[in-house]
């Protein structure tokens, strides 16, 4: 994948989590995926990438960005967990 295509997004997090978290806090995380999977080797795996775009790097970006709010460890876990 070369440098300036288009970093694919969740199609099913990312608009499920906007209503929850607002428009703020919704930029921030998806800033943080994209920082994510842009740093993240991918692997050729097709299966591997699926489950990299639409559910590992963004609750990672999201629990980074609930943590960095203060949230605990085990609150930033548990509002994830209710996400999904």
């Amino acid at each position: 994948m070369s440098q300036k295509s288009e970093i694919p997004m969740s199609k099913r997090f990312f608009p499920e989590l906007l209503p929850i978290i607002g428009a703020e806090s919704h930029e921030q995380v998806i800033t943080r995926y994209r920082e994510l999977f842009s740093n993240h080797e991918r692997p050729n795996n097709l299966t591997l990438q699926h489950h990299l775009i639409e559910g590992i790097l963004p609750g990672l970006a999201y629990y980074q960005i609930l943590r960095e709010g203060g949230k605990s460890q085990e609150n930033a876990l548990r509002t994830e967990r209710r996400k999904k």
